[in-house]
């Protein structure tokens, strides 16, 4: 049907758009549309190694990347089949509604910077390792500060 599968995952906050095709999938069409539109992606290639199935898929993983490759997929178009156009808006509908939250990071009580997810505050702390389950144990309580910092999650909506 060519357009791919919308995946929800609520239990892992996961969300992601997969194409699945022959290993030789030439994907750089889908390249071009999502590189254009400013959406993430990866293709991967599998060779099972027990019966030798192979395939390749190109993912879309990002919240915010499936959100906008779908809206261009499906906004103002006749493309695609009712029940994923339903799929997609059901996804959409339920990120939307979900309550946004910012990071905030303090030294000596002052407000140094905020941030849009905990890795982007994990980068800005450690650019070489991922911190975010350090920064992550100080927001829930596990710990005072971390890194040097105390941090706090805010609801922003």
């Amino acid at each position: 049907d060519g357009d791919g599968c919308f995946y929800n995952n609520n239990n892992y906050n996961t969300i992601q758009h997969i194409s699945t095709s022959t290993y030789e999938q030439d994907w750089s069409f889908m390249s071009n549309i999502c590189d254009s539109i400013g959406v993430k992606y990866i293709i991967k290639k599998t060779i099972n190694k027990k019966n030798n199935n192979q395939y390749s898929q190109f993912i879309i993983y990002r919240h915010e990347c499936v959100i906008k490759y779908g809206d261009f997929l499906y906004k103002n178009s006749p493309f695609g089949l009712k029940r994923k156009k339903d799929k997609f808006y059901n996804i959409k509908n339920t990120i939307n509604s979900r309550p946004k939250f910012i990071i905030q990071c303090f030294k000596d009580s002052k407000l140094i910077k905020e941030f849009d997810s905990l890795k982007s505050a994990s980068l800005w702390v450690n650019k070489s390792r991922n911190v975010s389950s350090d920064i992550n144990d100080c927001i829930v309580g596990r710990q005072k500060t971390s890194l040097g910092f105390v941090w706090k999650k805010i609801q922003i909506n």
